[in-house]
């Protein structure tokens, strides 16, 4: 089997985690022994988790190094953005490939300050074999019909623009997808520039 990255990117609640389950189940139909896996960081779930409520099991792990490649066929990682170390997750994803199993990986694309996430300007440098790029709906107003690309990043109902890129435990804001023309750091760009 010829080796492959393929990531799932976008904003928050644009479904990532949804299309690594249907990857997970379409690799597992094709007879491929599929290993599940997401950062210890991410305390929000105890497995891959879609907003619909659908969800496999996954384990936890500190680093891709941890995962021992011989065993699967194919990996799925959720939330590969929670992955601190980016040249060793890089080159272990350029490894795998090489080796011939196939990585599926959901990863935001932007952090909430609307700068590229890291890992996903890594990937994009070693150049994955599939890239599929998923909007949201923008939730700042009830008719807002644009597609959202940012995750939006919100305390107290006010948007934040600094701050770590990824929260721990402990920290109480919450995300919500937004449109170029709803997302805080693009229209004050705008503004300054009118």
């Amino acid at each position: 089997m010829q080796g492959k990255i393929e990531i799932v990117t976008g904003p928050m609640f644009s479904g990532k985690s949804a299309e690594l389950l249907v990857a997970s189940r379409n690799l597992a139909n094709e007879n491929l022994r599929v290993g599940l896996y997401q950062s210890v960081q991410n305390t929000r779930d105890d497995g891959i988790k879609s907003r619909n409520g659908d969800c496999l099991p996954a384990v936890k792990i500190k680093s891709l190094r941890e995962i021992a490649s011989d065993e699967h066929d194919a990996i799925i990682i959720d939330e590969l953005h929670f992955f601190s170390d980016v040249a060793s997750e890089v080159k272990w994803l350029q490894k795998t490939r090489q080796i011939g199993k196939v990585v599926v990986a959901g990863v935001l694309d932007y952090d909430f300050s609307g700068k590229e996430m890291p890992i996903y300007s890594a990937i994009r440098q070693i150049g994955p074999d599939t890239e599929r790029k998923l909007t949201a709906r923008c939730d700042e107003i009830a008719d807002c019909v644009m597609p959202a690309e940012y995750s939006a990043r919100l305390l107290n109902g006010q948007q934040l623009l600094e701050g770590p890129r990824i929260l721990v435990d402990g920290v109480k804001a919450t995300y919500s997808p937004r449109c170029k023309d709803h997302y805080l750091p693009i229209t004050q760009l705008i503004s300054e520039a009118v």
